[in-house]
């Protein structure tokens, strides 16, 4: 009898492995494949091609060998999106028994992904989603929702129009997103890392997706961790932003270090929080040279580049512009910068700040005299106008130096240094 109920048990197993191998070839997943391309080219409002279709019981997944989206046609002709493989996590016995696709999960694997800003700010992400409905008709999303949403070992490249300017690149990207749908929240958390070892991350929340619009409506509350991120990936990133440094000038070494908090549907992103740099230069960008006869009285030299020890801020980043607070610049050849201001969506600038000039710098006599009267505890006045990519500095001296000022002999020239100061010509 017990040998019976053993035989009986091997039966069963052997079965079940029979199934486990033969239904895979039994059922051809690959018919499924235009339906699954035109469910997912109806979510995403773009052409979805997908490889060979593979079903696997035992990991209960269906896997394509590769996956294609296209990008939106205001932007290129060419690939949004393509993945050496898409991974769909099924339910088993609707599939078998009712030939129903109930997808549960998604992992995409190896993917590489194109953004691109438009100049208006627009970015090729916005436009994913169902194309709008007419009033009283159903979504293509309505009641949509995926379990878990994996991204592996991905690759991000962040340009501008003309497609491709200004390209940043970001390798290892990996990202896990839950309980997507379209009638709450989910959590998300994204982490990736930088052609020069730096390391971001991403985590909060998104959603829920609105079942009628695209992804520019989705509501994100994030927060960027970024350490370690070299300069030079902060200029690309900056040129994708469509913001531009002084003509001519570039990054070079040095890090960026911050926590921001990311807030807003993601057509009108507001970022805010506290970002350092750290021992970088300004390559082509003499800054004394741009200060004048201000540089003078601290003993700011020459020399092609400037050298930034620090940079610190807090931003409040938004479509109208950037605002710049605690701005805090500490220049070794010539002594600390600090203030406020706003670069505006135009890149046009508005600062408003003071130089505390190095002690003991500037030259000896009458001109060292001047920079310790003129800073005072405070520091030297100036301003920032112009635009990014052609700052202009302007002396701002009112109110802060006195009425009438007695020079002592030894201060012979400086009349010529203040009429340097405030724009006049040499007499």
């Amino acid at each position: 009898m017990k040998r019976k109920k053993l035989i009986i048990i091997a039966a069963v197993i052997g079965v079940l492995l029979v199934l486990l191998f033969a239904v895979p070839y039994l059922i051809n997943v690959d018919n499924y494949r235009p339906t699954i391309e035109a469910a997912l080219g109806s979510s995403l409002g773009r052409q979805v091609q997908i490889g060979h279709l593979h079903l696997s019981l035992l990991s209960r997944t269906i896997s394509a060998e590769d996956l294609t989206i296209s990008d939106d046609a205001a932007f290129s002709r060419s690939v949004f999106l393509r993945a050496k493989s898409l991974k769909v996590g099924a339910e088993v016995m609707p599939l078998l028994f009712s030939h129903t696709l109930h997808v549960n999960s998604l992992t995409v694997v190896e993917p590489q992904l194109n953004l691109l800003r438009s100049p208006s700010g627009r970015w090729n992400l916005s436009s994913l989603g169902p194309k709008q409905k007419s009033a009283g008709s159903a979504s293509a999303l309505q009641g949509f929702s995926v379990q878990e949403l994996k991204i592996t070992n991905g690759r991000v490249s962040v340009g501008r129009l003309p497609s491709g300017t200004g390209a940043q690149s970001y390798e290892d990207v990996n990202l896990v997103a839950k309980d997507i749908s379209t009638t709450s929240a989910f959590p998300l958390a994204l982490d990736l890392k930088t052609s020069g070892g730096g390391k971001v991350k991403l985590e909060g929340t998104a959603g829920p997706i609105d079942p009628h619009g695209t992804m520019e409506h989705v509501v994100v509350h994030l927060k960027f961790n970024g350490q370690k991120i070299p300069a030079q990936d902060v200029e690309g990133l900056l040129q994708a932003l469509g913001v531009s440094l002084p003509s001519g000038s570039s990054l070079r070494g040095g890090i960026l270090n911050a926590n921001l908090a990311v807030d807003g549907p993601l057509e009108r992103l507001v970022t805010t929080g506290p970002a350092s740099l750290s021992n970088v230069s300004l390559s082509g960008f003499n800054l004394a040279s741009k200060l004048g006869a201000l540089a003078a009285l601290g003993g700011g030299g020459g020399g092609p580049d400037t050298l930034i020890q620090s940079l610190s801020s807090k931003l409040h980043v938004a479509p109208e512009g950037t605002r710049l607070d605690d701005l805090n610049i500490v220049i070794p050849s010539l002594g600390t910068l600090t203030g406020a201001g706003i670069i505006g969506a135009n890149n046009s600038l508005d600062f408003r700040m003071l130089a505390k000039l190095n002690a003991g710098s500037s030259p000896a006599g009458g001109v060292g005299a001047l920079a310790s009267l003129g800073q005072g505890a405070n520091g030297l006045p100036f301003r920032i106008q112009g635009t990014t990519s052609n700052p202009v500095f302007v002396p701002d001296f009112a109110g802060t130096m006195p009425k009438s000022l007695a020079l002592p002999s030894q201060t012979q020239g400086l009349n010529q240094i203040l009429g340097g100061l405030t724009g006049k010509r040499k007499p």
